[in-house]
């Protein structure tokens, strides 16, 4: 990103108790683009299946898959559009807020709901990430709100995080079906969390990005940070 733009998950990790100043500032400068960073794959392959497989059974059947029901009836699916589109200037900091959702549902009321898929466990390292998730739905909601004449959105109705939980034990691991001539499946469990509408919450927090960007020099560290730490680590070693 530039100094002028925050993403939805840049920004909700601001909204994280341990989030580091520092780190924030260094991830700006650098576009993210951080050295010695990797991410498996198959945790996007995952996510980007699950969504092409709603889509999927809502243009075979119009409807939402049972799986789903605990976000109400949905009558409609619409492809989110990309972060290039789905952004606001933020007339308060002057920065650029922007951000992918994962789904925009219409339920049976012609109401809006946002939704992202989380292909995990709830954890107590999941739970520990949820203000980040919260924050980033509504920064979503916030755009959404803004650009609702533009791309025909109705007025929103709900936040929701969809996890797929992995059936990794018990009975299905004796299930004969699970296994195929040349495919395995694996099962999963959704749960469904909602998210509560906090606008204010996102301003605060770009308020405090916009802080940070503006200074000339990285800000000092959080006390313990472990990114912070493994920095000076490297500089340590004098290469």
């Amino acid at each position: 990103m530039t100094e002028k733009n925050v993403s939805a998950k840049q920004l909700g990790e601001l909204a994280l108790p341990f989030n580091c100043r520092r780190c924030f500032w260094i991830k700006a400068k650098l576009k993210s683009n951080l050295p010695y960073q990797s991410f498996p794959g198959i945790f996007s392959s995952i996510d980007s299946y699950t969504k092409k497989m709603v889509k999927g059974w809502f243009d075979r059947h119009g409807k939402a898959p049972e799986w789903m029901s605990d976000l109400g009836t949905l009558k409609e699916y619409i492809n989110p559009p990309g972060s290039r589109k789905f952004f606001i200037e933020h007339e308060e900091t002057g920065l650029k807020l922007a951000g992918t959702p994962d789904a925009f549902f219409i339920d049976e009321n012609d109401k809006l709901l946002i939704v992202d898929f989380k292909t995990s466990k709830i954890t107590t390292g999941q739970q520990k990430l949820m203000p980040l998730y919260e924050l980033q739905l509504n920064a979503y909601a916030m755009i959404a709100k803004k650009k609702a004449p533009e791309f025909g959105l109705p007025e929103l109705q709900g936040l929701f995080l969809l996890y797929t939980e992995p059936l990794t034990d018990g009975e299905v691991l004796s299930v004969d079906e699970m296994h195929g001539d040349e495919n395995i499946s694996m099962a999963f469990k959704a749960v469904t969390v909602p998210v509560d509408l906090n606008e204010e919450k996102v301003h605060v927090l770009l308020g405090r990005a916009a802080e940070i960007l503006a200074s000339p020099e990285p800000p000092k560290s959080r006390r313990g940070c472990y990114e912070c730490e493994r920095v000076r680590g490297l500089t340590e070693l004098n290469i």
